[in-house]
């Protein structure tokens, strides 16, 4: 068993999900969705202390996976990537319950950063607590990078 927080990354693109697990491998346990639909179906069966989802992706797209996750999990924390900077998407991120929004070409330390915020740098066993107060927070990590 491992110490590493357990993060699903929605990725379609498989060069994306390969630069993402390469950053991301050292300080979390990855495991990997290809679509929203897989997203939501992993994130009902399985047991992650986050969501890293792109927005664009086939079959089911980001912001819909997020709906469908938050209809039965409130708190797991979700961060939203986009290659899009629009504030429509942030915006819409956020309507949907997003824990965080960041924006590629995604920095290593900006992605770092805002994963870091939304689990509130605390253990497994108590991250439910903290995650709990995330959406009603919003706080400025960096330029491009939210944590809420």
């Amino acid at each position: 068993m491992t110490d590493k927080p357990t993060l699903l990354v929605a990725e379609d693109d498989e060069s994306s999900f390969l630069l993402l697990q390469m950053l991301l491998k050292k300080d979390y346990q990855i495991e990997h969705a290809i679509n929203g639909l897989e997203a939501v179906r992993m994130v009902k069966e399985g047991s992650y202390d986050a969501v890293l989802m792109d927005i664009r992706m086939p079959e089911m797209d980001g912001l819909e996976a997020l709906r469908q996750i938050r209809k039965f999990n409130e708190t797991i924390p979700v961060v939203m990537q986009t290659a899009n900077a629009f504030d429509s998407d942030k915006e819409s991120s956020i309507e949907a319950g997003c824990s965080g929004f960041i924006t590629k070409p995604i920095m290593a330390s900006q992605l770092k950063e805002t994963l870091k915020n939304v689990l509130g740098g605390v253990k497994k066993e108590y991250k439910t607590m903290a995650c709990e107060l995330v959406p009603f927070l919003f706080r400025e990590v960096t330029l491009t990078s939210y944590a809420f």
